[in-house]
C-alpha cells in the first residue's frame, strides 16, 4: 500500500523515510518474534521475503497507477493490458493446438516456444489495433501513434511472459499449485496479475520514451 501511494502521489519527500522505517519496523518484529520463539524456522528468509514480495507486488502497482496519469494514460493503460491479454490469449489457443518445444519444462511444462511465438506476433497486433482506434476516437490529440503501438506490443508480449514464469518457479519452490484459492482454476489471483506486474513498468517506461 506504501508503494501505491507513491504511484497516486508522486515526487513526496515523506515516501522514501517511510519505505525505510517500514522496513525497520520489520526487522524489530522479526527480531522480536525470533526471541520469543527461538526454534522459528528461517527468520532471515521470512524477513527478505516479507521485504522482497511486498516491494515487488507494491512496484508494479505503483507503475500501472503511474502509467495511467501520464497524458492520454487511460489509452496507454488499456493498451498495455491489451497487449497482455491477447498475447496471452495467443499463447495458450495456439500453444496447446501446436505446442510441441517446451520453454522450460522444469519451471511452466505447459509453456512452448509455439505459444511464445504467437504471443510475440498478437502483442504487436494488438497495440496496432488499440493504435487504430486510438486514432479514430481522439484524433490529432491521440498520443499513441501506429509505430508505438507495435513497440508496446512487441516490448511487453516479449518480457512479461517472464513475470508468470517467475510465479510458476516460486509455486514449484514451495510445492504448491494454486497462489490463492480466491479465483478458483485460475490458479490464484496474483497468477491473473502477475504479466500486468510487469506490463505496468515495462508500459510506462515506453509511454515516457516515446511520447
Amino acid at each position: 500500500l506504501l508503494w501505491e501511494t507513491s504511484g497516486i502521489w508522486p515526487g513526496q519527500v515523506w515516501f522514501p523515510a517511510l519505505v525505510a522505517l517500514g522496513i525497520l519496523i520489520l526487522s524489530l518484529w522479526e527480531l522480536i518474534q525470533s526471541r520469543r520463539h527461538p526454534g522459528r524456522f528461517n527468520p532471515t528468509e521470512t524477513w527478505a521475503l516479507t521485504v522482497a514480495g511486498g516491494t515487488y507486488l507494491g512496484l508494479g502497482g505503483a507503475y500501472l497507477i503511474a502509467l495511467r496519469a501520464v497524458p492520454d494514460g487511460f489509452w496507454w493503460t488499456l493498451s498495455t493490458f491489451m497487449a497482455v491479454w491477447v498475447g496471452d490469449s495467443a499463447a495458450y489457443f495456439l500453444g496447446r493446438r501446436y505446442g510441441r518445444h517446451k520453454m522450460a519444462p522444469t519451471i511452466s511444462p505447459g509453456k512452448s516456444w509455439e505459444g511464445y511465438a504467437a504471443q510475440v506476433v498478437g502483442g504487436p497486433l494488438a497495440g496496432l489495433l488499440m493504435a487504430w482506434l486510438g486514432q479514430m476516437i481522439y484524433g490529432e490529440t491521440a498520443t499513441l501513434t501506429f509505430s508505438h503501438g507495435i513497440i508496446l506490443g512487441l516490448i511487453v508480449s516479449v518480457f512479461c511472459p517472464a513475470g508468470d514464469f517467475l510465479v510458476s518457479m516460486m509455486k514449484r519452490e514451495v510445492a504448491v499449485k494454486d497462489t490463492s484459492g480466491l479465483i478458483p482454476g485460475h490458479g490464484g489471483m496474483l497468477d491473473r496479475i502477475d504479466s500486468l506486474l510487469w506490463a505496468g513498468i515495462l508500459g510506462y517506461v515506453l509511454a515516457l520514451w516515446l511520447r
